[in-house]
């Protein structure tokens, strides 16, 4: 059964015929065709992005371009741990840009920490940063909070070790962790 079935590497070919992002894929382009031969000349072909979905109605792509994190869609970022890892995290060390969309209202715990930005402008729509959101961003020098954010986790910089600059408004935060 198995023996019909020939694929040409890159490797990962489960992952791609399930529609998600196995972690090894080339580091050249934000996508490339992957070809999958049959025995019985039914070669199949997958388009592999560098992207996909983090909830029904947000979806993340990088552009390798220009290293940018791109956030787009709407509704709450989920929270991520080390049981569960933000989809792009294998690729952290390759963000230096991040774009979260307007119309997504806030920013999961765990979500962007370790990424190599030096600085971001949180959309106006954002209303919450989750617990260590920003962990470990060794590289970041200051980060821009809009009015519209109530609330910050614990540890959302910890480990920011070049960390210059918080610009948060004077809106009340009805509550800042430690």
């Amino acid at each position: 059964r198995n023996s019909q079935i020939l694929t040409i590497p890159p490797t990962g070919s489960i992952s791609t015929m399930l529609g998600i992002s196995g972690g090894i894929e080339p580091m050249f382009n934000t996508s490339y065709i992957r070809k999958t031969e049959s025995l019985h000349d039914e070669d199949v072909f997958y388009k592999v992005e560098l992207g996909g979905s983090c909830t029904d109605s947000i979806s993340w792509k990088l552009n390798i371009d220009n290293s940018e994190l791109v956030l787009s869609g709407s509704g709450e970022m989920p929270d991520f741990a080390a049981d569960k890892e933000a989809p792009w995290k294998g690729l952290n060390s390759f963000i230096t840009t991040i774009t979260i969309s307007e119309d997504i209202t806030s920013i999961g715990a765990y979500a962007l920490c370790g990424c190599s930005i030096q600085g971001i402008t949180i959309p106006n729509g954002v209303t919450e940063i989750g617990r260590c959101a920003f962990f470990d961003c060794s590289s970041l020098e200051q980060i821009c909070v809009p009015d519209s954010v109530n609330t910050i986790e614990d540890d959302v910089f910890a480990l920011c070790e070049s960390l210059k600059a918080i610009e948060i408004s004077d809106v009340v935060v009805n509550r800042i962790g430690a």
